[in-house]
């Protein structure tokens, strides 16, 4: 027998309002479990009522929607399809005026497994694009790809995600982007809802963020005493601020030719270090400046003598 329940104020015109169910269904959004409601007056079917059918948690109607009307046929009774993608109970709803009958229906869940690619790994901390994962939820039987799973994801840490939940495409897949704003390891935790034994558990790694610099060269006007100072200047690109404590290697000529003239001090708190050098007359010097510790942060200038002897 349903439960059922009516209004105390109802006439009580109804001699029977019973709903039967199925259960056992496989939570796969194909598969159906059914309700069906017959309702007697006066001894005889109900013709031609309409009935309001709902079903709870993630239950819908064969018309994709939680609710679903239904008129009764000749014999007092209609029926509704209902499919789950969680295995869960869910609770059948009929309404008929004051009186409202409801069942309990079960949808039983498939072997259900998921797994992971690691697309994107050992990105640098605080990086827009972060570390990326394939997850793939699959039927472990048949090895069919389930689409319209759900999967909750946690991580560790200071960690973000993007999205979450997640809902598996038309192929069983769904990417997850996974953002950390440091350098370190981070697990990540995923489970599809509904299937306790369905998770996975990795971790990817994120890489220090090194810094970028710009390093320049300003040459100055020559001073009375001969000498043409230069003006060496770091920057840090990822903040625009002056790189201070920082050694540069000067080097002139070419090739294999260059030739180191000096290592200067450290860049002061400005970021900037000068420099004088004394360059013959009618002169042309092809220099490089480079940072002491990456010398992929490098610089070239020319340094160029006068043209005219003064008297």
């Amino acid at each position: 027998m349903s439960e059922y329940y009516q209004a105390p104020n109802s006439p009580g015109e109804f001699d029977d309002f019973i709903i039967t169910v199925t259960s056992n269904a496989l939570a796969d959004g194909q598969s159906v479990n059914s309700a069906t409601v017959r309702i007697y007056r006066h001894g005889a079917p109900l013709c031609g009522a309409c009935l309001d059918f709902e079903v709870t948690k993630n239950a819908r109607f064969t018309n994709g929607a939680p609710c679903q009307s239904v008129p009764t046929d000749e014999c007092g009774r209609a029926t509704v399809f209902f499919t789950d993608t969680v295995a869960e109970d869910t609770v059948v709803i009929c309404r008929f005026k004051d009186a409202i009958g409801f069942r309990s229906s079960t949808f039983v869940g498939t072997d259900i497994d998921i797994s992971v690619e690691v697309w994107v790994n050992n990105a640098p901390g605080n990086s827009p694009s972060g570390n990326q994962l394939f997850y793939r939820v699959f039927n472990v039987d048949t090895n069919q790809s389930v689409a319209g799973a759900l999967v909750d994801f946690t991580v560790s840490g200071q960690a973000t995600l993007s999205p979450n939940p997640g809902i598996t495409n038309h192929e069983g897949i769904f990417l997850l982007s996974v953002f950390n704003p440091t350098a370190g390891t981070v697990l990540v935790n995923a489970q599809v809802r509904g299937y306790p034994n369905a998770d996975n558990h990795t971790f990817v790694t994120y890489s220090a963020v090194l810094p970028q610099y710009s390093l320049t060269a300003e040459v100055l006007a020559e001073r009375p005493d001969g000498a043409t100072p230069v003006i060496y200047r770091l920057v840090d690109l990822s903040t625009g601020l002056p790189v201070p404590g920082q050694r540069l290697r000067v080097y002139c000529g070419q090739g294999a030719t260059r030739t180191l003239l000096e290592t200067t001090s450290p860049t002061a708190e400005d970021g900037t270090v000068t420099s004088g050098y004394y360059v013959a007359y009618n002169a042309i010097n092809h220099m490089l400046v480079v940072m002491d510790i990456d010398d992929t942060v490098n610089y070239g200038f020319e340094l160029r003598g006068r043209d005219q002897l003064l008297p």
